[in-house]
Formats: structure tokens, sequence, C-alpha cells
């Protein structure tokens, strides 16, 4: 089985939790920002008022910029060859 690179790594668990990447990566005030973006989207998911689709598809784009973000701070941290 072959080994995921760094970005890689740091972007699929942002993905799974937003912030989980940037922390595997020590930045951890960043990584703070995006769970605390997950702890808002799921008070916003959980009032009354929130339409069913909002959740889901803020939730989306939260998960997919968050790892991004990881992808890129890993590449841009990795040394260069």
């Amino acid at each position: 089985m072959a080994r995921l690179s760094v970005p890689s790594r740091a972007g699929i668990l942002s993905f799974l939790i937003p912030g989980l990447g940037q922390v595997y990566l020590g930045r951890f005030g960043r990584g703070l920002i995006w769970f605390i973006g997950l702890i808002a989207l799921a008070q916003i998911a959980g009032s009354d008022s929130a339409a069913p689709w909002v959740a889901p598809l803020i939730g989306s784009a939260l998960a997919l910029f968050s790892a991004l973000d990881a992808a890129v701070l890993a590449r841009h941290a990795a040394p260069r060859r």
C-alpha cells in the first residue's frame, strides 16, 4: 500500500473533521478556527429557522475549503527539492 504524502494526509484529515489537518501540521490556532466553524454550523443546523438544505451545503463547503487549506499549508511548509 502506498503511503500518502503529507499534503494529502492533512487534506484528508481536514475533510473528515475541519481543522484536524491544520492541527496535524502544528497550526493549532488555525485548526481551532476551522473547528469553531464546524461548531457554529452545528448550531445553525440545530436551529428551527434553518432550511433543511443549508447545513449539508455549508458543511460540504466547510470541509472542502478546510481540506484545501490544510493541503496548501502542508505543500508550502514542505522543504523544496
